[in-house]
């Protein structure tokens, strides 16, 4: 310990409020009321995504205040509060009493003392943290500037990771938007009918669907549709992976012209996850990945895994996964039909685990298009409803591969995967770079927090070494 550090409660520098959860009549998924939080379903690796709101809440976490996993296998899992939120009785939600600049200190703390937490947690299958233990967590407390400094180098480690979430996020955006104006809105498709009408809806043939004109005067505003640039200009307009006209569907209404009602099935591979048995894993070896691993936010998270020898890896190496395959949760209420993403720590392997699907596109280099059509609004839904069972859902490959979906033709499929290839590397390499950097600061964290290493040897962003 530092030689300027005092022994101290976690209540000396801590404001801790418990959670309560409101009733469950008051409580829903209509984004009615403030956004609740009961647990760690909702965490991503910097802040929630909440699908629960209540009408009647009970206790609050603060914009910027630490959240943290009081009950349950999660317990100690955390999350930033980028809003205020309702929080349940699974939450507790922490600041620092000198203010937002001590957070990430608050933070790097409790992480450095949660073993203790997690030893003294009641309950042996289902451990519960108290207010008191809380509280009454024993630490050591550097005086002066010391906390503000640890807190400083931490936060700027983590800004850079919290850097490249936004980063991945803003792309994903980006692809679905685009995703959106192609297949959904059909952009492309009333572009090329305009430019044959010389941009004149006068000139629309006499059979276009009248229901449709709104859309095609909409589109003329669009500046690819300007009707002052020259006929070259305009012939450059014209899409060709795209069709140039509509044909109607007793299930959908107008669709572009050769694509297909169909499902994913057509777009898609499925393959199962492998059984390994609970004598198969070991402390040490090659990742399992699970549904706890993947995350609401489309990512699947690498730090909490079992793991297996290498000599049950290779029997199981058709369950191989690699950077960008997409998994898919088979099982679970609030987990079926929730996928995410794989980037791997330095290529480790990672293994496929039962109740674990991997889908894979039949187009090469077609993840871009398959994971935007994943990621559709109510495709997730859909999913969930096709699940069997009331009180465990459970879907099949099949299943799953028989989930609805307009095809576009290949063309335009192939088109989109070019455009969006690099993005989606992109986000890959951001994740593995955040990896890095996540162990940089765990190596610095504990050696920090303790004392060991002196924070006036470090310099920290913007400021002379002390």
């Amino acid at each position: 310990m530092g030689s300027k550090w005092r022994k101290g409660c976690f209540s000396d520098i801590a404001i801790i409020t418990m959670g309560q959860s409101p009733k469950g009549t008051d409580c829903n998924n209509l984004e009615n009321g403030i956004p609740l939080l009961n647990g760690p379903t909702e965490f991503s690796d910097w802040h929630p995504y909440p699908i629960q709101f209540t009408t009647d809440p009970k206790k609050y976490a603060e914009e910027g205040d630490l959240l943290f996993c009081v009950r349950g296998s999660t317990t100690g899992r955390m999350n930033w509060a980028e809003q205020k939120y309702a929080i349940g009785r699974g939450i507790a939600s922490f600041r620092h009493r000198l203010g937002k600049e001590y957070h990430a200190y608050l933070r790097a703390l409790v992480e450095y003392k949660l073993p203790i937490l997690l030893q003294s947690a009641t309950g042996s299958t289902f451990p519960n943290v108290s207010r008191t233990q809380l509280l009454e967590l024993e630490i050591d407390v550097p005086f002066g500037e010391a906390a503000l400094a640890i807190s400083r180098i931490i936060d700027s480690l983590d800004k850079k990771i919290y850097l490249n979430q936004q980063t991945n996020q803003t792309l994903e955006q980006m692809a679905q938007t685009l995703f959106k104006s192609w297949f959904v809105d059909f952009d492309p498709v009333f572009d090329n009918i305009l430019c044959n009408a010389n941009y004149q809806l006068e000139n629309l043939p006499a059979d276009f669907p009248d229901e449709l004109r709104p859309k095609a005067k909409q589109r003329l505003t669009a500046p690819q549709n300007n009707p002052e640039k020259t006929s070259i200009e305009r012939e450059k307009n014209g899409n060709k992976a795209f069709p140039s006209e509509f044909e109607f569907n007793e299930q959908l209404g107008w669709i572009p012209k050769g694509w297909e009602d169909g499902s994913f099935e057509k777009v898609a591979d499925a393959l199962s996850g492998y059984a390994f048995k609970g004598k198969d894993f070991s402390v040490d070896g090659y990742a399992v990945i699970k549904i706890k691993n993947i995350s609401t936010d489309r990512t699947v998270s690498i730090f909490d895994v079992n793991r297996i020898p290498p000599e049950i890896g290779i029997s199981a190496s058709r369950f191989l996964l690699s950077d960008g395959d997409i998994i898919m949760a088979m099982t679970g209420a609030g987990s079926v039909g929730r996928f995410g993403v794989i980037a791997s720590e330095s290529n480790e392997p990672y293994y496929l685990n039962q109740r674990v699907c991997k889908l894979s596109p039949k187009l090469k280099n077609g993840i871009p298009f398959l994971f935007a059509a994943l990621n559709k609004t109510g495709v997730e839904e859909g999913i969930f409803k096709g699940a069997q069972g009331s009180g465990q859902p459970n879907i099949s490959a099949n299943g799953i591969l028989a989930t609805k979906l307009l095809v576009p033709n290949v063309k335009s499929i192939e088109l989109f995967n070019t455009l969006l290839m690099e993005a989606f590397n992109q986000k890959i390499t951001l994740r593995k770079e955040s990896y890095t950097l996540t162990k940089l600061r765990d190596t610095l964290l504990p050696k920090l927090i303790s004392g060991e290493l002196q924070v006036s040897s470090l310099r920290t962003s913007g400021e002379k070494t002390a």
